[in-house]
């Protein structure tokens, strides 16, 4: 194993826990076989996918108006 190895972050693909994080992360995953150009929107729909599923965790699935905490 090489010092890279040894500081690279375990892969998304193993899953984080909830299937919605995992979707949007795999998204990422298409980054490779893209134009530079067309990285900001992957990363644009990836961060609102995200944010929806914090906002869902911060507010319960089922009272969105519900204040934090």
């Amino acid at each position: 194993m090489s010092a890279m190895d040894e500081d690279a972050p375990e892969s998304a693909s193993q899953g984080t826990g909830d299937a919605r994080v995992d979707d949007a992360l795999r998204e990422l995953d298409d980054l490779a076989g893209l134009e530079v150009s067309e990285h900001p929107a992957v990363f644009e729909r990836v961060h609102g996918q995200l944010v929806e599923v914090l906002s869902e965790l911060r507010t319960g699935p089922d009272d969105p108006g519900r204040p934090a905490g």
